[in-house]
């Protein structure tokens, strides 16, 4: 009910995280509130998971954890292959990425997500609304960095793909693709 998310919605705010680097902890301020690392652990570990295998003498290797992929080859010359899923239509891909050493991380609403009344609700929430974003389908993004390529995957796709996009240009480094709400596909210049 949307009255009920109006009334949850003021326990989201980044800001009243507290976070005690001297003593290892972490707070919340507000009664009621919940911490998620859902847009960025699997990131993490996976690119954690890639440098224990990699100080492991392993030279060569793909970590994928849901929609998060990380890949390292001492091969630069042989880059991996990865399929970027199509959202409007399962089991088919809409493109493929060639990554050498780095990370892929896909949020998007084809997976997880249920149908009420003809409208369909999915995971990923926006902040301002307390809903499923709506800007768009899908937002694979491309980084040497995992937790940054996981955060902004689901960031972009809160955003949108003007807004995304225009977050993914301004940074070094940095590559994506975001399907719009309307299956519209815009690519990064790099990509």
């Amino acid at each position: 009910e949307a009255k009920d998310v109006e009334a949850l919605k003021r326990l989201v705010d980044y800001r009243k995280v507290v976070v005690d680097k001297g003593s290892s902890t972490v707070a919340l301020k507000n009664k009621g509130m919940v911490l998620n690392l859902g847009g960025v652990a699997k990131g993490y570990i996976a690119g954690r998971a890639a440098e224990v295998l990699g100080n492991k003498g392993i030279e060569r290797a793909l970590i994928k954890a849901g929609g998060d992929m990380v890949v390292f080859s001492g091969k630069e010359d042989k880059p991996f292959v990865v399929g970027i899923q199509d959202p409007m239509e399962s089991n088919r891909l809409m493109g493929e990425a060639y990554v050498s050493n780095g990370a892929v991380s896909t949020s998007g609403d084809y997976e997880r997500f249920f149908i009420k009344d003809k409208k369909r609700y999915h995971h990923i929430l926006n902040p301002a609304t307390g809903f499923p974003a709506e800007g768009a389908r899908s937002a694979p993004v491309i980084s040497k960095d995992p937790t940054l390529a996981d955060a902004l995957s689901t960031a972009v796709f809160v955003m949108g793909a003007e807004k995304g996009m225009g977050l993914i240009e301004g940074l070094d480094d940095v590559e994506g693709v975001i399907v719009d709400a309307q299956g519209i596909v815009y690519t990064s210049k790099g990509f």
